[in-house]
């Protein structure tokens, strides 16, 4: 493989991460906004899809280690 296959399938790699880690965050502000929520309960969701968001990104990091 040359180089610029090489850094092409790097760079779809690293699109395919970002959109995995980012998938809980997108799910959430679009239940947002098709629902009609109170501002309390719209919180929550924000809240919880950030906590998925950085979970992936935790796991995705290596710092959760599958044993």
């Amino acid at each position: 493989m040359n180089k610029i296959t090489k850094m092409f399938i790097a760079l779809i790699g690293a699109c395919s991460i970002v959109l995995d880690i980012l998938t809980p965050l997108v799910v959430a502000i679009v239940i947002r906004s098709v629902f009609y929520l109170s501002p309390t309960v719209s919180s929550g969701i924000l809240i919880i899809g950030g906590l998925g968001t950085l979970f992936r990104g935790i796991k995705s990091g290596g710092w959760l280690k599958n044993e």
